[in-house]
């Protein structure tokens, strides 16, 4: 965290680790549900991964949420992605001052400026964390649809 650069203070550096956390999480979960549902190693394989670079393309880092079309949009809901890349974009660049180099002092770019460009939402503290209950909700759903699948599962002696 602190090789990258990123704003040295402690709320900031347990808010990237709690996001890295839920992520991964989250990441896992996907796998577990398409483990629990697949029976052959290579077709859940293919799906986890037409999986993510779905959700990927669609997250608003590749390709900007505005310009999807509407029948496709509702993907941006379920991309782990798209709340990832929130959670550490609003923590970093919430309250960042960018200053222009060759030692100007000229520093009038804000970081709510880039985060306004991208169309991310910061303006409240429910902003950064509404991301974090959307991915805990991601979690939740990828576990219970495992869950489901187990006991749905033959059991073999």
């Amino acid at each position: 965290y602190f090789m990258i650069g990123f704003q040295r203070t402690v709320a900031k550096f347990f808010i990237f680790f709690f996001g890295i956390y839920i992520t991964s999480l989250s990441a896992s979960s996907l796998c577990f549900v398409v483990s629990a549902s697949v029976e052959v190693y290579g077709v859940a394989n293919l799906t986890a991964a037409m999986f993510c670079v779905l959700t990927l393309i669609f997250s608003g880092f590749l390709v900007e949420i505005t310009s999807v079309t509407s029948f496709l949009s509702w993907i941006k809901w379920i991309s782990i992605f798209r709340y990832a890349s929130n959670i550490f974009a609003i923590n970093e660049f919430t309250g960042l001052k960018l200053c222009l180099p060759n030692d100007t002092n000229t520093c009038d770019i804000d970081g709510l400026d880039i985060l306004k460009e991208q169309n991310i939402d910061s303006s409240t503290n429910w902003d950064l964390w509404k991301n974090f209950v959307a991915l805990g909700g991601i979690l939740f759903c990828f576990l219970t649809l495992t869950y489901i699948q187990l006991l749905r599962m033959k059991k073999t002696k």
